[in-house]
């Protein structure tokens, strides 16, 4: 089977990184992909790095002050935002969902300091 591509980003996007891909296959069968890689990507993951190198509270009460928790790439936030929808939403807010994706040790290189990002009560669960 055999699959043709077609790439609908617009200028835009393509400056983001980001690409729109449509692919066919002999039957007909769609199938849609939104793919963000290259120096963009590179950039969001360097920054987190070194933010995780950089960046440290004299204080232990981070909350207090506020401070960037993660730079997420936009195509994975939307891809997290369809599992929650989809999957997710009855059980946990979206913010619980997000923290807890932040906090699973798949995607530690999206935070922007070492250690776990807190929740407040207020928003852990559906009401």
């Amino acid at each position: 089977m055999s699959f043709k591509h077609f790439d609908f980003s617009t200028p835009e996007q393509r400056l983001g990184g980001i690409q729109n891909i449509i692919s066919v296959n002999d039957d007909g069968e769609l199938v849609t992909r939104d793919v963000q890689s290259g120096p963009v990507l590179e950039k969001i993951l360097d920054a987190n790095a070194q933010a995780r190198n950089e960046f440290v509270l004299d204080s232990g009460d981070r909350d207090a002050y506020g401070y960037l928790a993660a730079r997420i790439p936009i195509v994975m936030w939307q891809n997290w935002r369809r599992e929650w929808m989809e999957k997710y939403r009855q059980y946990w807010t979206w913010q619980t969902f997000e923290v807890m994706k932040l906090n699973s040790r798949d995607f530690s290189y999206l935070r922007t300091t070492d250690s776990r990002i807190g929740l407040p009560e207020i928003v852990r669960t559906t009401g």
